[in-house]
């Protein structure tokens, strides 16, 4: 079974990340439901503990630690059997955890895996990463930013343009479930790059 349960600030928690991927959720989707959760403000600030870690990318990205209680609370209305059985193993873990760490050298054992399992997940970002770009070439997409679509098409395209065409684009991609990724630009930081057929639609 994986690692669900680590130590953190001297509390046993898992995290927000842990719970999207066990449940095979969006994390987005878990980090709502943490937000929008009907506690009071006293067990939030008991059992939630909102932290950041650095995407791929070099994004920083929220995620959230939790303890047992705030874990059991979030995923009360998950349901299924398959819910059900992930439910049974966080907990177990957080109890496997609790008597585990009765043990200095254990404790500091799961503390070394603890490390090795975020240094893993680091690395499968990359890969998932370095995937999706492998996944869009096979599939013919050619991604473009629309300083790039422009001059592609030998057509000037101001910055207060690209701005205003940058919006319409992206609400057109997010209505339409097309996905939409980024690329380092010398001058401007990390920029959206679309498809080349959604840019298509709106440049000429």
């Amino acid at each position: 079974m994986k690692e669900l349960v680590t130590q953190h600030d001297g509390k046993n928690v898992t995290t927000s990340l842990m719970v999207a991927e066990t449940f095979g959720k969006q994390h987005k989707h878990v980090l709502r439901s943490v937000q929008n959760l009907d506690c009071s403000a006293e067990f939030t600030e008991s059992n939630y503990g909102l932290s950041s870690y650095n995407d791929s990318t070099g994004r920083s990205l929220p995620f959230y630690y939790m303890t047992k209680d705030g874990f059991t609370f979030l995923v009360m209305g998950f349901r299924g059997e398959k819910a059900a059985k992930f439910k049974e193993d966080f907990i177990r873990a957080f109890n496997q955890m609790e008597k585990s760490l009765s043990s200095p050298s254990t404790a500091k054992q799961l503390l070394m895996q603890a490390e090795y399992l975020v240094s893993m997940e680091n690395r499968m970002d990359t890969f998932d990463v370095r995937l999706s770009k492998l996944e869009k070439l096979e599939n013919g997409l050619d991604y473009l930013s629309i300083a790039g679509f422009g001059s592609q098409i030998k057509r000037h395209i101001s910055r207060v343009e690209a701005i205003r065409l940058g919006k319409e684009v992206t609400r057109y991609c997010k209505s339409n479930g097309i996905p939409i990724s980024t690329t380092e630009h010398e001058r401007y930081g990390y920029v959206n790059v679309y498809p080349k057929h959604v840019l298509e639609r709106f440049i000429n």
